[in-house]
């Protein structure tokens, strides 16, 4: 019964991000170095969060595996936390070319400590420490909470992407890798999303993300 009540609050707010244009140029700028924008960890970690809808620990974690597609905006994973049958590999579409997207991964992990490797994804988690927190905090406060970034993920695929017939839902179920419906209408679809329009469709259809296979090299 409380666990109810806690959705039935949950459900009567939206989280609002007013210019998606604008969030997703300062995310895309930390995944790419430059004079104006330097390397640093937790700005890294928040983009590559941002843009591919991933729990940080997964991202983090050198278990969690990543391969490019033949698809320029899709990525294969393997590694899901809080998985509740066998660990499997899916497709998840990004919002910046998979090149840029990995690049920028190999580089963040780079830049972890020896450490990191063998370590649980609790002590990974632990590892973070505020950081990414307060880097989010300050160059990225219309984003609220690290928490929200999924969400925003979320909303961003549904309009970057042509979605067809799909729902929202379903699609939002299909790239978090869900295994319960429940879960994707609990907690991503509460974000309203402006300032986006000019991205709509941009990345092309949605029903080619399932079916982009792993680049062989």
């Amino acid at each position: 019964r409380a666990n109810y009540a806690r959705k039935v609050k949950k459900s009567e707010r939206m989280f609002l991000l007013r210019d998606g244009e604008a969030f997703l140029r300062k995310v895309r700028a930390q995944l790419v170095p430059s004079a104006d924008v330097p390397f640093t960890r937790s700005g890294t970690l928040i983009a590559l969060l941002a843009t591919s809808g991933r729990r940080a620990t997964e991202v983090v974690s050198p278990q969690s595996v990543f391969l490019a597609t033949d698809h320029p905006y899709v990525v294969r994973f393997t590694g899901q936390l809080k998985k509740l049958g066998d660990a499997e590999s899916y497709n998840v579409p990004l919002l910046v070319p998979s090149s840029t997207w990995l690049a920028a991964l190999a580089r963040y992990r780079e830049a972890q400590p020896e450490r990191a490797r063998h370590m649980t994804p609790q002590q990974l988690e632990r590892s973070f420490g505020s950081a990414p927190r307060e880097y989010l905090s300050k160059h990225f406060a219309e984003a609220g909470h690290i928490h929200n970034l999924r969400g925003i993920y979320a909303a961003m695929v549904c309009a970057a992407y042509d979605t067809g017939l799909f729902n929202d839902k379903r699609v939002i179920y299909q790239i978090m890798g869900h295994e319960r419906m429940g879960e994707t209408q609990d907690h991503y679809d509460g974000i309203r999303l402006e300032g986006f329009d000019s991205m709509r469709h941009t990345l092309g259809p949605f029903s080619k993300v399932a079916s982009a296979v792993v680049r062989d090299e």
